[in-house]
């Protein structure tokens, strides 16, 4: 779908140009999401990042619950939608039930952004406890809190393992961004020494978005352009003494 300009009332006449992130305010408890302090589009990712704690490698491997149900999970939407567009009738009961499970009414197949739906509901078929969402940034936000077992990583100095349910989120800019825009896409496969993302509404479906680089320990090398690794009760695991 497009990222188009944001109206105040999603339910009024103009829902068809509603931005995704203005439907997560309304429906994802924006009332309680964190104050920001800058309105420049993507920078609410960049803010939440920056507050996380800086992890170094003398600290550990940051490691979490490995979701492997995702596999299958993931492989068989990429399969619906391999060859296919979100305008196609065919596809439209496929984007129905991604919004159904937020709630969501207020939606067409091709002007509003339903990547953050694709993700809350193929994380939410291996574990009930995410907190999904409309927007990224929302259940990134609740991750950070905890919310659900889940946690929020900054990327840099810490040693990450690449685990199947990591979710890596990067700032998103561009025409009708808010400062709450952001893109997240999730492994689903761990092999061959990368890890393999998926996303949705990416070319206007959904599809292998990145592969990123893992050592023979399994931990990323390499991130990209995501700045944020959501994991499943992550911690910090502490080096093995020599």
């Amino acid at each position: 779908g497009k990222h188009l300009s944001v109206v105040d009332n999603p339910s009024g006449p103009s829902a068809s140009t509603a931005d995704c992130d203005k439907i997560s305010e309304i429906m994802a408890n924006a009332d309680s999401a964190t104050p920001l302090g800058s309105t420049g589009a993507g920078t609410a990712i960049i803010q939440l990042s920056n507050s996380l704690p800086e992890i170094t490698e003398e600290d550990g491997v940051v490691s979490g619950s490995s979701l492997d149900a995702l596999t299958t999970i993931v492989e068989k939407e990429l399969s619906l939608w391999s060859g296919k567009k979100e305008t196609e009738e065919e596809m439209y009961l496929t984007l129905k039930k991604y919004w159904d499970n937020l709630g969501v009414t207020a939606w067409t197949p091709s002007s509003v952004p339903w990547s953050a739906a694709f993700i809350s509901w193929v994380v939410g078929q291996a574990d009930s406890g995410f907190p999904k969402s409309a927007g990224h940034y929302f259940y990134a936000e609740a991750a950070q809190k905890g919310s659900g077992g889940w946690s929020a990583w900054k990327v840099g100095s810490a040693k990450i393992q690449a685990q199947v349910g990591d979710i890596l989120v990067r700032p998103r800019t561009g025409a009708g961004a808010s400062n709450t825009s952001s893109h997240g896409d999730v492994v689903f496969k761990v092999e061959g020494g990368k890890a393999f993302l998926s996303g949705g509404n990416l070319g206007n479906s959904a599809r292998i978005e990145a592969q990123l680089s893992i050592d023979s320990e399994g931990n990323y090398t390499s991130y990209k352009k995501y700045i944020v690794v959501l994991k499943k009760n992550g911690s910090v695991k502490p080096p093995t003494p020599t």
